[in-house]
């Protein structure tokens, strides 16, 4: 099972249950779906991922800075080596490198932002 990082666990997808759903796997009944801890053990194969929660990132609570992302273009991925995107907090633009995964400051205001690369 492969373990993959995130900002937030999904609800479990079994019917009336509200646990957070590290499990994004097939199941025995051939579906795949979101389950919860007890649900995998009930439910889950070990095909698909396990999220793991990102709580800290260069020493910084995650759920306090904002997430940038953007889109990769034809024109971003084959004629230029940056991607620009806008810091949430001001809209000051700066560019960043395809692969961005980093927390940075705002040369605008000041604030921190991460960036986050769709690959």
């Amino acid at each position: 099972m492969k373990e993959i990082h995130v900002h937030e666990l999904p609800t479990c997808n079994i019917t009336g249950c509200e646990e957070p759903a590290p499990y994004d796997c097939k199941t025995i009944m051939g579906f795949w779906g979101n389950l919860c801890e007890s649900h995998y053990s009930a439910y889950g194969t070990p095909i698909g991922s396990k999220r793991k929660l990102i709580e800290k990132m260069d020493g910084v609570k995650t759920d306090k800075i904002p997430t940038v992302t953007f889109e990769l273009t034809r024109e971003i991925v084959f004629d230029e080596e940056y991607a620009s995107v806008e810091c949430p907090h001001c809209g000051t633009p700066r560019d960043v490198e395809t692969d961005a995964r980093y927390t940075v400051k705002c040369e605008g205001c000041g604030n921190q932002y991460r960036v986050m690369s769709p690959i």
